[in-house]
């Protein structure tokens, strides 16, 4: 995400740039390992030559950080839809190309800070999803999918969804910094009545992020966060078994980096 920035005054600043994305399909290892056969439970990505196939798109994005106070923050930001090239080689249910479009989001952020090492900051953000090409995935709902496919099928299509984020955040005396984070809904709704009532009990208003972060001086930094959300509700490419399961979904990650 390249960018220009120029200062608005004493107390702002005016972001504005390219948004440049490349996505892989199912390359586990950080693409670093070409997923061949049913390697991992997924399904074949080498494209024609054998090459893993890759997508790329473009977009532009901008953004507006003021401080109201010494203690308060104020933030705008804008991002247009990335249009991404389909794959030919990974296709939906139906046989539709993959294609995943990042779609447009307006948003507004509000940082407070509270005392010297905690800060709390609260979010809304419009995504427009409306604008986004809807996919069958596999790891959408069976019985969902059981509605679509044949002449008397709803139109598939998702509405815009709004977003609202409250995040703290605690640095500590060793220089580690503490996240909290929970989301509302981050699964839009298809704008048919009979497709919405099929996913109507995986809609969730309980997403939750924890982590911790450190510089460890000439050893990089550590990171370690875990997610919580009641259920599995994907729009594009699924997990490992690229298909629906019950159930809570938690995930833990930790990462290791180094600067050289």
């Amino acid at each position: 995400m390249p960018e220009l920035q120029a200062e608005l005054g004493a107390r702002a600043q005016l972001r504005a740039g390219v948004t440049i994305a490349s996505q892989r399909f199912a390359t586990p290892g950080f693409g670093e390992v070409r997923a061949y056969g049913q390697m991992f439970g997924l399904p074949t990505v080498a494209g024609s030559g054998g090459s893993v196939e890759q997508s790329f798109g473009q977009g532009v994005h901008a953004s507006v950080d003021t401080r109201l106070s010494d203690r308060v923050g104020l933030g705008l930001s804008a991002q247009s839809r990335v249009d991404m090239d389909a794959f030919k080689s990974y296709r939906g249910v139906f046989t539709e190309p993959g294609d995943f479009d990042m779609p447009a989001r307006t948003g507004l952020s509000m940082e407070w800070l509270a005392a010297a090492p905690l800060s709390i900051s609260f979010g809304v953000e419009r995504v427009l999803y409306s604008g986004v090409n809807a996919f069958t995935s596999r790891a959408l709902p069976p019985r969902f999918l059981a509605f679509l496919g044949d002449g008397s099928s709803p139109r598939f299509a998702w509405r815009d969804l709004t977003v609202y984020s409250v995040e703290s955040e605690l640095k500590d005396a060793s220089g580690g910094q503490w996240i909290l984070r929970w989301t509302s809904r981050q699964q839009p709704s298809p704008t048919s009545a009979l497709l919405d009532f099929a996913l109507s009990d995986t809609y969730s208003d309980t997403n939750v992020l924890a982590s911790y972060q450190r510089e460890l001086g000439s050893a990089g930094s550590l990171s370690f966060g875990a997610s919580y959300a009641p259920s599995q509700y994907i729009l594009g490419a699924g997990s490992f078994g690229s298909r629906f399961s019950e159930g809570a979904q938690l995930e833990v990650e930790m990462n290791w980096s180094m600067r050289f």
